[in-house]
């Protein structure tokens, strides 16, 4: 393993899913924090030297691992499906869950999501696409399914897009070894499932590109629009991977894929800014203003990054591994001006600063490193 993207991706990893370990370990009182986390490092890194030393060549030597992949998918699957059963949301100190339902029924109702508390009083920032996105599952009973819905997604990524079983079982592996991404299932979350199916998305367009991804200026124009709908933060994937194809693609499809995402953000838009008793209320309440504030300002000078990686990068793999670190730099930043004004412990344990926004880099750098496992020479 000499190749410096993916140390900085898997220490990226352990940094995060260490703080987990140490944040909600510390909460039993079994085992000593520093033991559990101590244990936790010992175990990935354990496994990622075995991995990269060949000790996993017997998954690709019988036709049965290969038969028993989607099977642990569906195992995992059902086991995500009985903790959101159980899980009592109402006691959860996180408000993921209620905030996507206040926007969801912000649409199918006709109630204006931003001005309505959730179960813990806070204000949901969700975009609308975030909303159309969990509505399929808040029909079925529960906004959490869509966390399932995303993990066997992913898995069938895995299992379809690559060849090596033995890289299929060490993907895998990372997802279910993070405390983060477990978090996320039990919290009813969507920030990582947004970015999940975010990545699996440009997967699919890669797969349809020829020259430019504008040659198809409506199917891409309308993607575009609603993942930009979902959190503002797609925008950093969306430049470095589309940028330059707009600009160098001909003036009719630029024409057409921007007259289709202005309308499709318009009739996405329109249920929930038709619910607003008046236009004073979107000004005051609305997901872009509560969004902005989770990170200091000069986080987001980083936004100028993907500019520059757009028509700097050669490497499609390296787009994501260039969004992967960006998009965990803007709440980085946030994180060292809790611990530096409010202290580390404030940070950490009295929830002055939500350390799940961090995973967000998971998505980027599995596929970054599904793409660096499949061509050795990717970079």
């Amino acid at each position: 393993m000499k190749d410096i993207y993916t140390k900085i991706s898997l220490l990226l990893y352990i940094f995060i899913n260490g703080l987990f370990v140490y944040k909600y370990g510390s909460r039993q009182g079994f085992i000593e924090p520093l033991v559990l986390i101590l244990g936790y490092i010992a175990t990935f890194f354990g496994v990622v030297l075995l991995f990269f030393k060949g000790y996993f060549e017997f998954l690709n030597s019988k036709k049965i691992w290969s038969q028993l992949f989607p099977v642990i998918i569906v195992l995992f699957a059902l086991v995500f499906f009985m903790i959101i059963q159980m899980t009592d949301e109402n006691a959860l100190s996180t408000d993921r869950w209620s905030a996507l339902e206040i926007t969801v029924e912000g649409i199918i109702k006709g109630v204006y999501p931003y001005d309505r508390p959730d179960h813990v009083g806070n204000l949901s920032s969700n975009f609308p696409g975030l909303g159309y996105l969990a509505l399929p599952f808040y029909l079925l009973g529960d906004v959490g399914y869509l966390q399932i819905f995303t993990f066997v997604v992913f898995g069938l990524y895995l299992n379809y897009r690559l060849r090596v079983v033995k890289n299929k079982y060490f993907l895998l592996f990372l997802y279910l070894f993070s405390p983060a991404l477990w978090w996320e299932v039990l919290a009813k979350s969507d920030l990582l499932s947004n970015f999940f199916l975010l990545v699996i998305c440009i997967e699919w367009l890669f797969q349809k590109r020829k020259t430019n991804f504008f040659s198809r200026p409506i199917l891409i124009g309308g993607l575009l629009a609603f993942f930009i709908l979902t959190r503002g933060v797609v925008l950093i994937p969306i430049i470095i991977f589309f940028l330059k194809d707009f600009i160098q693609t001909e003036t009719r499809n630029k024409v057409i894929s921007l007259v289709t995402g202005v309308l499709f953000v318009g009739l996405l838009c329109l249920p929930i800014m038709l619910s607003a008793i008046n236009i004073e209320a979107i000004v005051a309440n609305n997901p872009w203003n509560l969004q902005t504030n989770k990170a200091p300002w000069y986080a987001y000078v980083l936004l100028i990054a993907p500019v520059i990686v757009a028509f700097s990068n050669k490497n499609d793999a390296l787009g994501y591994w260039y969004s992967g670190v960006i998009v965990f730099l803007i709440p980085f930043f946030g994180l060292i001006n809790v611990c530096i004004v409010q202290g580390w412990r404030m940070m950490l344990f009295e929830h002055k600063f939500d350390v799940s926004y961090l995973s967000m880099t998971f998505p980027f750098m599995f596929v970054y490193l599904k793409h660096y496992l499949e061509n050795k020479n990717v970079v």
